[in-house]
């Protein structure tokens, strides 16, 4: 709640996989049709709450994957 605005919360969505290793695809994703950003306190509240904020696989293709709004 903290971090997210209530206003304009539309998005897509896709199943696809974790973002650390072993990366399986077992996560539906949501993105925001508009970019939200953090600022540096937002940032460090996730941090110390054990959220890591580090992609470590490499972007895909959407290949057969299909998006929901």
């Amino acid at each position: 709640e903290d971090l997210l605005p209530s206003k304009s919360l539309d998005y897509y969505g896709y199943d696809g996989s974790l973002t650390t290793p072993s990366c399986d695809e077992i996560v539906k994703w949501h993105v925001f049709t508009t970019p939200r950003t953090l600022s540096v306190e937002q940032e460090k509240v996730g941090r110390g709450k054990g959220v890591d904020l580090v992609n470590t696989c490499k972007c895909l293709d959407l290949h057969p994957r299909h998006t929901y709004e």
